[in-house]
C-alpha cells in the first residue's frame, strides 16, 4: 500500500489495483498534495471506487505520479482510457519494458 509519512506535492497520481475490482484495474487522479490524499484513500473516504475496493478487501498500490501536472493533464490522461498503458505493472506484466509516456514531461499531456 502506501506509506502515508512520505511527502508528495501536488499532481496526477494512478493507483493499480492487485485485484481488479469488476472492470477496473486502475485509479487516476489529481491533489493539491497526493500524500494526504493517499492517506484518504486508504482509510476509504475521497473516491467512491477506492471506497468499494477497500470494501471488498483489495489491496493497491500508487504506482505511478506526474509530479506538479494540472488538473487538465488528469483530464486528457483519464479521456485516453489507458491506466494499463500507463501503469508500469500492468506494462510488465505484457512483456514492454516501459510503460508508455515513461520519461515523458508533464508538459508533453498539456497539449
Amino acid at each position: 500500500m502506501f506509506d502515508s509519512t512520505t511527502p508528495h506535492n501536488a499532481g496526477v497520481y494512478l493507483i493499480h489495483f492487485d485485484t481488479p475490482y469488476k472492470h477496473a484495474r486502475h485509479y487516476l487522479g489529481w491533489a493539491g498534495d497526493i500524500g494526504k490524499r493517499l492517506a484518504r484513500h486508504q482509510r476509504g473516504d475521497g473516491a467512491r471506487l477506492l471506497e468499494v475496493v477497500r470494501a471488498a478487501g483489495i489491496s493497491w498500490q500508487l504506482v505511478r505520479t506526474w509530479p506538479d501536472a494540472t488538473r487538465d493533464v488528469e483530464k486528457r490522461l483519464k479521456g485516453q482510457h489507458s491506466g494499463v498503458r500507463l501503469c508500469p505493472i500492468c506494462q510488465h506484466k505484457a512483456g514492454r519494458r516501459k510503460p508508455m509516456g515513461a520519461g515523458r514531461p508533464v508538459s508533453f499531456y498539456e497539449r
